[in-house]
């Protein structure tokens, strides 16, 4: 590798560190050689003086012996060329005997001859700057004759010492700076790029994008690093379209197969499921399966009166109860709003375990839940159809179940139904039942039929209720009792309703010359009281002679209406429509709601008059009904007056109108125009009978 090609590498820029870290390391660690070399300089001074102490010792013994204190002086003083010497004393009989006088003052001989003789058999003591060495003097190897005691400087030891202590400071000040100088090359050439291209990395993995790589100019290998980095965010883009695409997709798979509020298998899942079991028993020994189709019972209640939101938890909780319960089944799918199905597999008694799972499945979701602090509860309707050689396929068996579930819920829901040939009798009935009522609108079938309704009193005849009759093709006149509740479940009621009332006031303006015309009454429901082809009917008859009257249902209207509907009522009354009240007397209204409505006429339900000869109770409702009406000044009808006993007595209880097979039966057009050209005139104590008019 070229050198500069070297010196630019993040070898080179790890190398370089190392080696200042190195001399820093070394530098910390001259604290405690420093220690180490001052014990070693005091350890060779206390050597050195001690070992020259005895050579003085063994040079003036004889010199002492003979007791030549000029000559033992001479021969100390002839050591004071050692380095650090200061002064010699030699004592005999602990008086001094020779001494050193140019090196030290007599108090000083003093004071060390005092020191030592104080200090017993100490062979080294310090005194002032100087340590002391104590040495015997013996002649001939067995005479002691005194006691050598030598003086040496330590200033010169010290000296050494504190300048070895002033290098090794700025050793360690230069090698600490070396060190601190090293980590921010580190930081700055190596850390910090470093991590600020992880930073980049870490936006580019998180989809970010916008920030730009550093360091794209070095030629090290921070700078192939970011080269790299910015390859990799230059194709990010692509991959992380490629990611998510991925991502969506296998969101998609699993969103198509899983309900996403409940995360229960979907209507298509069940679909794959079924799919695969018909595979099954085509290539293995037919397994018999069971379909449980489950509806919940309550629901809509709960969607309308606490929102979607409570009807979400309800779904939730039906859909943890249903894997708790339901744990044996292959597949648990919810397939529509509030609808369920149960797939259960088996090679023997199906249909027992198929049973089992139901009588547990009510219960379990009928019970209560909590929701916001409000306790709330659905019930559950369950049809079951078996899968056997007769069917084609599982959707078979599925349609199958929804025959059966239906009729669970039409037998009083919280209930379960196994499916049977007669259910499919019915359906199909009901289908072709279906379609003959829509072919008889269209081909203008159904037709009104008129029952006069005439004045307690006089007999006369004061209105006419319209009634819905079809006169069917095959089947002849069919009653409302056969029809009226499919075309209502079948929303068609409408359309029957403007057809009959459109021809029955046909009718009446054929005898429009009367000089007198009943009113024409006709059942409205409340979806087509609030329909605005009603108002556009009532506002083309404005300059008709005839007169209309609405009957509403009382036990559907009178405590539940709506502002809407009132001024719907409002809005007839001021167009000169009359408001009847139907079948008063079997609903749960109040006085208030009556008062809301301030009808017309309020009718008396057939059941009151049927009962009221024969019973005190019927008797006294009637009375009091009528009672009341008076009060409010509304007049009545009695309905059902078959009898001349039921008619007398309605009449003496101050009923002002009456109507029934008594007076006139129901009938067709031609008849009812024949009736009132005739002017009959009903005899309230007799049979009907021709106007003297007529």
């Amino acid at each position: 590798m070229p050198i500069r090609t070297f010196r630019g590498s993040l070898l080179w820029r790890l190398i370089v560190p190392c080696m200042l870290g190195l001399i820093a390391v070394a530098a910390a660690n001259t604290g405690s050689w420093l220690a180490r070399f001052q014990t070693e300089i005091e350890s060779s001074f206390y050597l050195r003086g001690e070992e020259t102490t005895v050579v003085i010792a063994d040079a003036v013994a004889k010199a002492v012996w003979t007791f030549d204190s000029e000559q033992a002086r001479e021969i100390m003083t002839g050591f004071a060329h050692i380095e650090g010497f200061t002064f010699g004393l030699i004592l005999a009989d602990d008086m001094p005997f020779a001494e050193t006088p140019a090196l030290a003052t007599d108090a000083d001989l003093s004071r060390i001859a005092n020191t030592f003789a104080a200090s017993g058999e100490s062979p080294v003591l310090e005194l002032g700057g100087s340590v002391l060495f104590k040495q015997t003097i013996v002649y001939n190897d067995t005479n002691q004759i005194g006691v050598l005691v030598t003086g040496f400087s330590i200033a010169p030891t010290q000296a050494l010492l504190q300048t070895t202590r002033r290098e090794t400071v700025l050793l360690q000040v230069i090698s600490f700076s070396l060190l601190g100088l090293m980590i921010a090359f580190v930081l700055r050439s190596v850390i910090r790029p470093l991590h600020d291209i992880t930073q980049v990395i870490d936006d580019v993995t998180g989809g970010d994008l916008d920030r730009d790589v550093p360091f794209l100019s070095r030629e090290d290998e921070v700078g192939r690093l970011a080269t790299a980095v910015a390859f990799l965010k230059k194709n990010a883009r692509t991959l992380i379209s490629v990611e998510a695409e991925a991502e969506a997709s296998r969101r998609i798979a699993k969103q198509a197969v899983l309900d996403e509020l409940t995360g229960l298998p979907n209507r298509r899942a069940l679909m794959n499921l079924f799919e695969e079991l018909d595979r099954e028993n085509r290539l293995d020994t037919p397994r018999r399966v069971a379909l449980l189709h489950m509806d919940l019972d309550g629901f809509k209640q709960i969607n309308d009166t606490l929102g979607h939101k409570a009807g979400d938890h309800v779904l939730w909780v039906v859909a943890t109860r249903l894997r708790a319960v339901g744990g044996a089944c292959r597949g648990i799918a919810r397939i529509g709003g509030d609808e369920f199905v149960a797939v259960l597999v088996a090679d023997t008694d199906v249909a027992a375990s198929a049973k089992q799972l139901a009588d547990a499945l009510i219960p379990a979701l009928r019970a209560p839940s909590e929701f916001e602090g409000q306790t709330v509860r659905v019930g559950c309707s369950i049809g079951i159809a078996y899968h056997d050689r007769n069917n084609r396929d599982l959707l078979e068996t599925l349609v199958q179940a929804d025959i059966a579930l239906y009729k669970a819920k039409g037998n009083g829901k919280n209930q379960w139904i196994e499916f049977d040939e007669a259910q499919r009798r019915a359906v199909i009935e009901r289908k072709d039942l279906t379609d003959q009522i829509q072919q008889g609108l269209e081909r203008a079938e159904f037709v009104p039929f008129f029952q006069p309704i005439v004045d307690a009193q006089t007999g006369k005849i004061r209105g006419i209720e319209v009634l819905s009759r079809w006169q069917h093709p095959v089947r002849g006149l069919v009653g409302p009792d056969h029809f009226l509740a499919l075309a209502k479940e079948l929303k068609l009621m409408r359309f029957i309703d403007r057809t009959i009332l459109t021809q029955a006031i046909e009718v009446i303006l054929e005898v429009a010359d009367l000089p007198e015309l009943p009113h024409l009454a006709v059942n409205v429901s409340v979806e087509r009281l609030m329909e605005t082809d009603l108002m556009e009917v009532v506002k083309s008859m404005q300059d008709s002679p005839v007169r209309l009257v609405v009957e509403l249902l009382e036990s559907a209207y009178l405590d539940d209406l709506g502002e809407r509907v009132i001024w719907r009522i409002d809005e007839l009354r001021e167009l000169g429509v009359g408001i009847h009240i139907d079948d008063f007397g079997t609903g749960h209204s109040s006085l208030a709601g009556l008062l809301r409505v301030s009808p017309d006429v309020m009718k008396i339900d057939r059941r009151f008059v049927a009962a009221a000869p024969h019973s005190r109770k019927e008797r006294a409702l009637i009375e009091s009904m009528l009672g009341i009406a008076k009060t409010f000044g509304i007049e009545t009808v009695c309905e059902g007056v078959e009898t001349d006993e039921q008619a007398e007595l309605v009449r003496s209880l101050g009923c002002t109108m009456l109507q029934g097979f008594r007076y006139f039966r129901p009938m067709d057009a031609e008849s009812l125009k024949s009736v009132l050209r005739r002017g009959e005139v009903a005899d309230v104590h007799g049979t009907a009978r021709q106007s003297s008019a007529g």
